[in-house]
């Protein structure tokens, strides 16, 4: 399942805010990354994204994740050796798809689960419920 583009801008907000409270001294990268996946300029190809450039016209860098290691083709990951704007835009990009496959998935449930009660929620076997169930686990019977 591929995320659309207007369902994957509307996580951004809340994925900006997370990232920056967790890396403040990459704020503006990862602000530059998310204004790059709201462009539509993040393009997955198996594990390789390519990521097309904000500032030259018709160039585009290649992001390759190995495991939790983000790589990047352009100068500012070989100057500086870190996550550059185009390995932000890949963070927020499947961030972004994860919480669109999640938000329309009907079997992922939030946990715990609001206004969870226990002893409400129980449910007793009726009797035919019994036998089925001693029928599904003694068929010999």
């Amino acid at each position: 399942m591929t995320a659309t583009p207007t369902t994957i801008v509307t996580h951004l907000p809340a994925i900006v805010a997370a990232l920056t409270a967790a890396h403040p001294g990459a704020a503006c990268r990862i602000a530059r990354g998310a204004a790059l996946v709201a462009a539509g300029a993040v393009e997955r190809v198996y594990n390789v994204f390519v990521v097309t450039s904000a500032s030259t016209a018709d160039r585009a860098y290649v992001v390759v994740r190995t495991g939790a290691l983000l790589t990047c083709d352009c100068p500012d990951y070989a100057n500086r050796g870190g996550p550059c704007k185009h390995g932000w835009a890949v963070v927020c990009f499947e961030a972004a798809e994860r919480l669109d496959a999640e938000a329309s998935d009907p079997t992922v449930i939030p946990f715990p689960t609001p206004n969870h009660d226990p002893h409400a929620d129980r449910f007793e076997l009726t009797v035919q419920g019994l036998a089925a169930l001693d029928a599904m686990t003694n068929p010999s019977a």
